[in-house]
């Protein structure tokens, strides 16, 4: 198998019918050019209108998976471990892929050999806020890493190797702890590991910002900050000493914004 698509579904309703859509149109395409595509819908803790959609909508060859975590990072880990692709994309429930997306991520990622987590060229947001985030590709762009302390810089909805996600899963949300952002997390352990981030060229996800019931807003409400994994660490203390250096006081961006949801 070449690529597993995880959906990943939750209170989504009927809002998982265009993303459907989405995703059959883009894993035909991806078919018409020989790259074989499984689908797993993970329902985690999903309620009875989401998983009776499922039940009713979706091709008999997708497989439904029901898990109980009541975690988005578990949900994802469940849905890699399950997969039998080569590579693992994934999508959640209300957001979409552009039709090109599945078969122009398999082509740039068998045509690079590096650890790489594949996002695609552009995001479009939409819902209570409507924005077009054009997404950083560390290859192409100059950035500057230190980015990474105040804002997410690239959605959860990435491509990659099922191996590397294996070794570099996603990590549990913790409000209590005001441990959150799993999507961001995910997106430091990748460096800390030793992968780059890059984009897709022409390849477009659409992500619904809820007025409601998203995990995003209330992980926001919680002053959430991301895991402190090591690379985090490692940013920190290289902007600790370049600011003792400088002799100057030590200050960090009092909100950490999400920009993708």
């Amino acid at each position: 198998m070449d690529i597993s698509v995880i959906l990943n579904a939750h209170h989504e309703g009927l809002l998982a019918n265009p993303s459907c859509g989405s995703l059959e149109l883009a894993k035909a395409a991806a078919e018409k050019e020989g790259i074989s595509v499984e689908v797993l819908v993970v329902l985690d803790r999903a309620n009875a209108e989401t998983v009776e959609f499922f039940q009713n909508r979706v091709p008999s060859d997708w497989a439904l998976i029901p898990v109980g975590y009541g975690d988005l990072g578990h949900s994802r880990n469940e849905g890699v471990r399950r997969a039998r692709g080569r590579w693992i994309s994934f999508l959640d429930a209300d957001d979409l892929f552009s039709n090109n997306w599945l078969a122009a991520a398999f082509v740039a990622a068998e045509n690079d050999k590096r650890s790489i987590a594949w996002h695609p060229e552009y995001d479009v947001l939409f819902g209570r806020e409507e924005h077009l985030i054009k997404n950083m590709d560390m290859d192409k762009d100059h950035l500057n890493l230190e980015l990474l302390l105040e804002r997410n810089l690239w959605s959860a909805l990435c491509f990659a190797r099922r191996e590397f996600l294996l070794a570099c899963p996603y990590a549990e949300t913790q409000h209590v702890q005001q441990i959150g952002y799993e999507d961001w997390s995910w997106n430091m352990a990748a460096l800390g590991m030793g992968a780059i981030h890059k984009t897709v060229p022409d390849a477009c996800h659409f992500i619904r910002l809820k007025e409601f019931g998203s995990l995003n807003l209330v992980t926001d409400a919680a002053n959430c900050i991301p895991w402190p994994s090591d690379y985090l660490k490692k940013i920190l203390v290289e902007r600790q000493k370049a600011v003792a250096a400088a002799g100057e006081e030590s200050a960090l961006t009092p909100g950490l914004i999400d920009q993708h949801r």
